[in-house]
């Protein structure tokens, strides 16, 4: 049993020494202001790797479960963690929300028990899960953090990809 537990804990070592260089998330902002409609509180699972479900997150706590309340706010999402490091997630790095059975930690026992924010912070994608206390609230959190990732910028000064082009047989029938 020794022999194992201290495998377990050389392969978390490892893991944090190997993402040693990923910058720490923001902090949540000093002057966060939110009603109870805009909280939700549940239980952060973990953060992953985009879209690699168990290439879990060691370092900067990110890789520590934890009792949580994650607030959607007009500039970002906070995710205020008990007994962990909380973190801030601004709108323009908030990339995508979706529901998922789960992630690195946690299976879910009903398919979209889990809510998924995919986010992008220094050059890295990641996955946060967090499971909200009441059923309810899964639709309400994946809508209101969705509004929020789908929000564009007022200004397209630094947008130079111009309008989105469809193909020209887009809609004809002529698709094979």
């Amino acid at each position: 049993m020794t022999l194992c537990y201290l495998a377990i804990l050389h392969g978390w070592r490892s893991r944090t020494v190997r993402q040693g260089g990923l910058a720490a998330p923001l902090p949540p902002p000093d002057d966060l202001r939110f009603s109870d409609e805009d909280a939700v509180e549940g239980v952060y699972v973990a953060t992953t790797t985009a879209y690699d479900w168990l290439d879990r997150i060691a370092v900067h706590g990110l890789g520590v479960r934890s009792r949580a309340v994650v607030v959607v706010a007009d500039d970002g999402i906070a995710i205020l963690r008990k007994a962990a490091p909380s973190f801030f997630v601004p709108a323009e790095e908030l990339l995508a929300v979706r529901t998922a059975q789960g992630i690195a930690g946690k299976v879910a026992v009903e398919t979209a028990g889990l809510v998924v924010f995919t986010w992008q912070h220094d050059g890295h994608r990641f996955d946060t899960g967090f499971r909200p206390r009441h059923r309810a609230d899964i639709e309400r959190l994946t809508l209101m953090a969705g509004e929020l990732a789908m929000s564009l910028p007022d200004d397209d000064e630094d947008d130079d990809h111009g309008p989105l082009q469809l193909p020209a047989n887009h809609g004809s029938g002529d698709e094979r």
